[in-house]
């Protein structure tokens, strides 16, 4: 089981996305049934959150992570099937832009 076609905020690897909290969405393939997940975000390959194994079917999730000004993210996603059994990790990226505080202050 993995997950296909990940979007983040709804859209595939964005680039210049507003920072701040992130939506995380994706298609589980390759199974049966998904039972529970676990997301990993690294910037600059340092893993800067890991969520708890989340036993849901839900396919869209809302890390309690907020993402800085002008980062770009790597996310990784983990599903798990109906038996439990750990599928193989599926990733993308992301790019934040510029903080619109920040462009208000410099103009």
């Amino acid at each position: 089981m993995k997950a296909d076609k990940i979007k983040i905020n709804y859209m595939y690897e964005p680039v210049g996305i507003e920072s701040g909290k992130v939506i995380i969405s994706w298609i589980a393939i390759n199974g049966v049934k998904q039972n529970a997940f676990i997301i990993k975000m690294y910037i600059k390959g340092i893993m800067v959150y890991e969520s708890e194994k989340v036993y849901s079917n839900k396919t869209e999730f809302v890390p309690d992570f907020t993402v800085s000004s002008k980062s770009r993210v790597k996310a990784e996603i983990t599903l798990f099937d109906e038996k439990g059994i750990e599928g193989e990790v599926s990733s993308t990226y992301f790019e934040t832009g510029l903080n619109r505080e920040i462009l208000r202050l410099s103009g």
